[in-house]
């Protein structure tokens, strides 16, 4: 089978190597590895990881709440819908034996909370949210300008993108934007068309998305330094460059992966998290190219 590297990955030499060593993937020999780049295999056949929205209530949900819970059971059932969500109400006094995760999320939310409330898990189980959620709230969750931005770029064909995170002095923020600019640019003269999306964490119509970048990794939301993430496929985030780790050659490195060529055997979903979205990755993809076959992902990380 023939691998395609990207010029910009034989360029960076091991590169690629090292970042996909710090992804904890299993090296195969060249014959079993895809023939597609990594940010294209998993734009074109991996599925993303689903959020988990609960609602704990005892009796008879608020009627307050219930505009909110019809707005996510349709998200999440609705078969044209594109949001990576599953949303179910859990009554505290009237419930069937439940899944080991069920008992241990509401051991630990009832002591922290009053009845009723909403909790939302990322697709591996970090907190994003626990308290009332509002409709704006609801909606804000998986619509917001960048995220459309972000994903109009992806399912147009870039390749990948880097998203920097405003913070930090304003200093700090330039050097960060200047690197990403730099890499992006040494990028372009390898063929290579990187798309960029920049976040300020100060606005409102951002925060479920702020929430979920420093989602990604355990800590991020305890540092106020600019960050840079990897982002590909349809909305794939991995861990971070931050502060002075934000540097155009460490950028090079992060596009070489995704643009290098994708092993059938990485854990890509098991160091990055997905971003929440609603946006119709399918048809998108087939308006950039159609008739190519895309094989079926897994369903995500959980299932109810």
């Amino acid at each position: 089978m023939t691998v395609r590297m990207s010029p910009i990955a034989g360029l960076l030499s091991l590169a690629v190597c090292t970042f996909l060593g710090q992804l904890a993937l299993t090296l195969a020999p060249p014959a079993s590895a895809c023939d597609v780049p990594v940010y294209e295999y998993l734009l074109q056949r991996w599925a993303r990881g689903s959020y988990r929205i609960y609602y704990l209530h005892s009796g008879r949900e608020d009627p307050a709440d219930r505009p909110v819970n019809e707005y996510l059971e349709r998200l999440a059932n609705d078969p044209e819908g594109h949001s990576n969500i599953r949303f179910k109400r859990l009554d505290v006094g009237r419930m069937p034996p439940q899944a080991p995760s069920e008992r241990d999320l509401l051991r630990g939310q009832r002591e922290r909370h009053k009845l009723p409330f909403h909790v939302v898990l990322t697709p591996h189980g970090r907190e994003l949210f626990a308290g009332r959620l509002s409709l704006s709230d609801a909606k804000g969750l998986t619509h917001s300008p960048k995220r459309e931005d972000l994903a109009k770029q992806l399912s147009g064909g870039k390749n990948g993108l880097l998203l920097l995170l405003l913070g930090g002095s304003m200093a700090e923020s330039e050097a960060a934007r200047q690197a990403v600019h730099e890499a992006i640019e040494s990028a372009r003269e390898y063929e290579l068309d990187v798309g960029t999306v920049e976040v300020n964490r100060q606005t409102a119509a951002e925060q479920w998305l702020v929430r979920q970048l420093l989602a990604v990794r355990e800590g991020l939301d305890e540092l106020d330094e600019p960050m840079v993430f990897a982002v590909f496929g349809r909305g794939h985030v991995e861990p971070p460059h931050v502060g002075q780790g934000i540097t155009a050659l460490d950028l090079l490195d992060v596009i070489a992966f995704m643009n290098g060529p994708c092993l059938c055997t990485m854990n890509v979903g098991g160091t990055g998290e997905d971003l929440l979205t609603d946006w119709d990755w399918e048809g998108q993809l087939d308006e950039w190219a159609p008739g190519q076959e895309r094989a079926s992902g897994p369903r995500g990380y959980v299932t109810f």
